[in-house]
């Protein structure tokens, strides 16, 4: 059979589609199997945030203001400014719900533990490098939540700090007040300096895990319930306990006690044993009776 040269051509341009064709298949057959990463495309506004926080500076900066409570939905960005400052009052709280904070400045939540100021974030807050979040108040979310600090995390003795999800220090925390990881899927991951003072307390009962030349210095009390993962150092200073409790898990290196001393080198406990001084001071009565009466025979003899 002789083919002309128009029938070879479409003969050609089929066989052509037919493999295209099976290529296709082939490349959705491994897209469905194994998935690929996509990109979410933000349309964000943001906002600079500064002053004491109330409906006015809420709702004009893309926030619904309901009840004492500016939320932050999807597509708002608040930033805080170098050399400004963002105060919450007590009573006021702050709930990131879908949308995102970035604080190189001061943000103050003022008041007392639960019922001062507040952030809750079901999403992301980032204190950037030189930033403070200084907190009277309570400082918490749900999952997905996260925090980032790069700049300085200060919790004040009446402070509140509940880890969502997920809580990533690459800065400076510094705790005197209540700092607890609640869940078994709280995490909180320690890549910078977390110095717990006395009186603070930190109580795990997620994943706590100080990263290789992280360090934690505790002068209050650690309490790990579920697991601890020490990559790094942790030194339990004067006063400083770490407790593990039963069925919990600690792993890596062992907590360093420092020396105590009080002063210029002073130790704050004696370092010999007070047994012989409770000996003489209990004997030196008795021993002085016995004398006495000798020396009264002595001289009754003479």
């Amino acid at each position: 059979m002789h083919l002309r040269q128009g029938d070879l051509l479409l003969l050609t341009f089929r066989s052509v589609l037919v493999e295209v064709g099976i290529i296709a298949l082939l490349f959705i057959s491994v897209i469905s199997f194994f998935g690929i990463p996509t990109a979410r495309v933000s349309f964000a506004t943001t906002y600079s945030v500064s002053g004491t926080l109330d409906q006015t500076l809420c709702t004009s900066n893309g926030g619904i203001w309901s009840g004492d409570v500016c939320t932050l939905n999807t597509g708002v960005d608040w930033q805080v400014a170098a050399s400004t400052t963002l105060t919450v009052p007590v009573g006021v709280t702050i709930f990131n719900l879908g949308g995102t904070m970035e604080i190189y400045g001061i943000v103050d939540l003022a008041g007392s533990g639960l019922s001062g100021g507040s952030i809750s974030t079901d999403n992301v807050v980032t204190i950037e490098s030189g930033g403070l979040l200084d907190n009277h108040g309570d400082l918490s979310g749900s999952e997905p939540g996260m925090y980032y600090n790069y700049g300085t995390i200060t919790n004040e003795a009446d402070g509140v700090v509940y880890v969502p999800t997920d809580f990533y220090n690459y800065g400076t925390i510094t705790n005197d007040g209540a700092l607890t990881i609640p869940y078994s899927v709280s995490t909180l991951d320690n890549y910078g300096t977390l110095n717990n003072n006395a009186g603070g307390t930190v109580t795990n009962e997620g994943l706590f895990t100080n990263e290789a030349d992280a360090t934690v210095t505790n002068a209050g009390t650690i309490t790990n319930e579920f697991t601890l993962t020490n990559d790094g150092t942790i030194t339990d200073t004067c006063g400083g306990t770490l407790t593990n409790s039963m069925g919990s898990t600690y792993g890596g290196n062992l907590p360093v006690t420092a020396t105590c001393t009080i002063g210029a080198g002073v130790p704050e406990f004696p370092t010999f044993s007070i047994g012989p001084i409770l000996l003489v001071a209990l004997l030196f009565p008795a021993v002085l009776f016995v004398a006495t009466r000798l020396g009264r025979r002595l001289a009754l003899r003479v």
